[in-house]
């Protein structure tokens, strides 16, 4: 964030070999050891308004998927807002933040990691290396993640958020189940029939549609 305030430019990035504080939402911890993950952090500067900020975690977290897929062969799905999944366990996450200026968006920082190389000690979450059965190289696997990001984001930016949510939808682990949408002390219950065009989730509820700004999801199969 320090970098991208003093001018960094669009697709600046920063790499580290192992994490022991990264952040997460809600003030969550990603550990990772050396060698094991991608972790990174990319300064973007899209030309598009504030009220758009949300689509663009949600573009880059569908590049994440659609790299991820291809790269195991694997089903891979994006859990609303940020998380990757893969056969129901996460992979991958992204955090976004934003500096705003009287014109927009300044700057957006996305940070996202990813599970490669880990054999075991992911639980409950997985790995490229569990999904597939061999290792990959992060180097390479990072190249095609920071192309198909970039590539979803000028598609946002020139064609329009269909262009992204078309593809979200249809790999969503959430749209078409019954979920529970916890929003701190307060939690909606409801089914994710929907991601509008401005990134929000829409429940179907008994008090009727609700759409989430943000928010953390489960499965309320889960739950019971």
């Amino acid at each position: 964030m320090a970098w991208a305030k003093k001018g960094a430019p669009d697709g600046a990035l920063v790499v580290a070999d192992a994490q022991t504080r990264g952040r997460g939402r809600f003030g969550r911890e990603w550990v990772a050891p050396a060698g094991t993950s991608i972790l990174a952090s990319v300064i973007l500067r899209p030309v598009l308004p504030v009220d758009k900020a949300p689509l663009v975690t949600l573009a880059f977290a569908a590049a994440v998927r659609d790299v991820l897929a291809r790269q195991t062969g694997a089903d891979v799905r994006v859990k609303w807002p940020n998380d990757v999944l893969c056969q129901g366990r996460k992979i991958a996450g992204i955090l976004s933040e934003t500096i705003l200026s009287r014109d927009g968006i300044s700057a957006m920082v996305i940070g996202f990691g990813i599970n490669v190389n880990q054999s075991e000690g992911t639980t409950p979450g997985t790995s490229m290396h569990l999904v597939a059965g061999h290792p990959f190289g992060r180097g390479e696997v990072l190249k095609e993640v920071l192309g198909a990001g970039a590539a979803a984001v000028e598609t946002l930016t020139t064609k329009g958020p269909e262009a992204v949510l078309d593809a979200l939808r249809r790999h969503s682990s959430v749209l078409g189940q019954d979920v529970s949408l916890h929003l701190g002390e307060r939690t909606v219950t409801g089914r994710a029939v929907d991601i509008d065009a401005e990134g929000r989730l829409v429940l179907d509820t008994p008090e009727g549609l609700y759409r989430a700004v943000a928010g953390e999801v489960s499965m309320r199969e889960a739950e019971q």
